[in-house]
């Protein structure tokens, strides 16, 4: 039962290293660029369709530095790739059986899971972060994190029925 709440803490923490990453700090970037004439470049971008989709598909950065928008179309981008890690995680754990003995369907529907995950990722490695030095980092970002919560999310989902009963049953007496 103690890796489940491992796991899950392990989990957490590498979604908040994300979310962080990516936010809009307005204080941080006040720091660091002094409110200089690209500071105020920074929030010109209103929130429409059009520039959700320049701000996730552009070959380059709309700002060097992250915004509303930016933050918002990061917070997106990890939510809609830590899903991707769970739905490749039960591919893997579920149809294990299959993929190893290399049927075609399986196959292709992890791939092709596999392909939207690293297109999402690179989406995501596009958007703009603060350069300032934070008092915890992590190297590699985006990528160590989300390799942690896809393995954490795989090995939780290896975990047998009755570990989970057990703790669900504590985490309810918890709460009373």
């Amino acid at each position: 039962m103690m890796s489940i709440g491992t796991l899950l803490a392990y989990t957490l923490v590498a979604e908040s290293i994300l979310i962080i990453r990516y936010s809009d700090d307005v204080k941080a970037i006040n720091q660091v660029k002094n409110e200089s004439e690209e500071m105020q470049t920074i929030n010109q971008y209103p929130i429409t369709r059009q520039n959700i989709y320049r701000q996730i598909f552009s070959g380059r950065r709309m700002t060097p530095f992250p915004n509303q928008l930016s933050s918002i179309v990061s917070n997106y981008l990890i939510g809609t790739l830590t899903l991707l890690l769970v739905i490749l995680d039960i591919q893997l754990v579920f149809l294990e059986d299959l993929l190893f003995k290399a049927k075609v369907g399986p196959l292709v529907g992890v791939g092709i899971t596999t392909l939207i995950i690293i297109a999402a990722a690179i989406c995501l490695t596009r958007q703009p972060t603060i350069p300032e030095s934070r008092s915890f980092e992590v190297p590699w970002v985006p990528l160590v994190p989300f390799l942690s919560v896809w393995v954490n999310v795989y090995l939780m989902f290896k975990l047998s029925v009755q570990t989970w009963i057990r703790f669900a049953v504590w985490m309810i007496i918890g709460l009373k």
